[in-house]
């Protein structure tokens, strides 16, 4: 398993937006899509960063889906292609990574 911890910049007054949906759409993820659970929150009410805990089941899937969204934005909507289509073009960081 594959779990990473990403932080996640929309635009400004957009979260409240970007939230609901995408709490939505963890819910129904699927490990067909590549990940098994993921987690959104914000510690900050008044803070434009979202923070996304994702168990994926490898690797490979993750990374696979961090290009799909550069390359095709109107592909199937995963949780990072939602990100895409709300918000534009989110500033997004992996900043931690168990494998």
């Amino acid at each position: 398993m594959y779990i990473a911890l990403s932080k996640i910049k929309v635009r400004s007054g957009h979260k409240d937006k970007v939230l609901p949906v995408l709490k939505e759409n963890s819910r129904m993820g699927s490990a067909r899509e590549g990940y098994i659970n993921s987690y959104l929150g914000c510690n900050d009410e008044n803070n434009d960063e979202i923070l996304v805990f994702t168990i994926w089941k490898n690797k490979f899937l993750f990374e696979e889906a961090r290009k799909s969204i550069k390359k095709d934005p109107q592909a199937r909507k995963t949780v990072f292609q939602l990100l895409l289509h709300l918000t534009g073009e989110p500033k997004m960081e992996t900043f931690s990574v168990i494998e």
